[in-house]
């Protein structure tokens, strides 16, 4: 699916929410500025399985285990195969590219959005998350399921895309489940609140490839919910599927590499695509997602004066199916990620190092046209 969102950079983002907390020095024993604190993380009990969302058909998958953290050592000059310069940058357009162009018959893929038409994309993220500072391991959390609605509305055709606007109506909901602390599920419900009327805009082209997409905070200042809104509007800038410039038949698979920055780092992902079946309009795509975020410096929302972060690495895995249908912007689709990730945190001469896992599933559809 293509929410790879930066799944994991919003897993981080809710994560924050939950704990209502900014990252701050690390003490000893502490978590560098991050998660889950000490007193929290007892609290939101063992066991961070992920509950599965239910798939198209409304089977329900089994739940899934957040591992205990463990970023391996990853190569840090290429994306499944893809060096690192073949990307493009963070302000361009993705880069497709076909490796396989299919069987039978051939046709080329694009989209026709209906101008000034109503919709409405509903998201649902499910979430477990461990980690291990230095030597400690925290316990494993699970966070809530977090559900969110936009309202969307196409615009006029521009040359050769076409805008729309999209619009939160009301705070996501927060189902705490069974294992899930009810600090963690309050926590973040009084974070989500904020993200009630946020709005914003992007333009599509016929290819799937989404421009100038952002939402607008408009005086909302709090750093949680900027990376939480950050990561949100990365997702609703992905809702389309690009597509390959050459005619393609059932079995086709193109690559589509993209350079993101989000919450303060550089990522670099690799979304392939197999197209399972074609009829007419309507595809069906199973999806495979590879992402890296290499050593660097990072700049995250509400670091503290005189404390930097460092990301070490950052390595991602997951995959997805897709039904698509080419005159609708909103893909029914769900995801499933594995990242691990670890970095350090440092305070005047004093330096902390932070591992974390997480394992997550997204299930986006449409909802009701207004």
């Amino acid at each position: 699916m293509n929410r790879p969102t930066l799944l994991c950079s919003l897993a981080l983002a809710v994560a924050l929410a939950a704990c209502q907390k900014t990252p701050e020095p690390a003490a000893p024993d502490a978590a560098p500025g991050a998660t889950a604190s000490a007193e929290q993380a007892p609290a939101a009990k063992e066991g961070a399985a992920e509950p599965a969302a239910a798939d198209a058909t409304g089977a329900k998958a089994e739940p899934a285990k957040a591992e205990p953290a463990k970023a391996e050592p990853a190569a840090q000059d290429a994306v499944a195969g893809v060096s690192l310069t073949e990307f493009p940058e963070v302000t361009d357009t993705p880069k497709v590219r076909l490796l396989e162009a299919g069987e039978g018959e051939k046709k080329e893929l694009r989209y026709r959005y209906s101008p000034e038409s109503k919709h409405q994309m509903v998201m649902r993220l499910e979430m477990g998350m461990s980690m291990k500072v230095g030597e400690r391991s925290m316990p494993e959390v699970k966070l809530p399921a977090m559900i969110m609605k936009a309202d969307i509305t196409m615009g006029k055709p521009e040359g050769d895309a076409i805008s729309y606007e999209f619009s939160v109506p009301s705070a996501p909901e927060v189902e705490a489940g069974e294992g899930v602390s009810e600090t963690v599920a309050q926590g973040l419900k009084t974070s989500l609140a904020a993200m009630t009327g946020l709005h914003g805009k992007a333009s599509v082209d016929a290819r799937g490839a989404t421009r100038d997409g952002h939402f607008e905070l408009e005086g909302k200042d709090s750093p949680q919910l900027a990376q939480l809104v950050d990561s949100m509007g990365q997702s609703m800038r992905q809702m389309s599927v690009p597509l390959p410039e050459e005619a393609v038949g059932k079995g086709a698979r193109w690559q589509a590499l993209q350079r993101m920055q989000m919450g303060g780092m550089t990522i670099y992902q690799v979304g392939e695509y197999t197209l399972e079946s074609i009829d007419g309009d309507r595809l069906e795509l199973d999806v495979k997602l590879s992402q890296l975020g290499p050593k660097q410096q990072m700049q995250p929302p509400g670091l503290p004066p005189g404390v930097s972060a460092e990301l070490l690495s950052m390595v991602g895995e997951g995959s997805g199916h897709m039904k698509l249908d080419l005159t609708a912007l909103v893909p029914v689709s769900t995801t499933k990620i594995r990242s691990d990730s670890s970095m350090r945190m440092t305070s005047k001469d004093e330096a902390q190092e932070m591992s974390m896992s997480m394992n997550m599933e997204m299930e986006i559809k449409p909802g009701d046209a207004q």
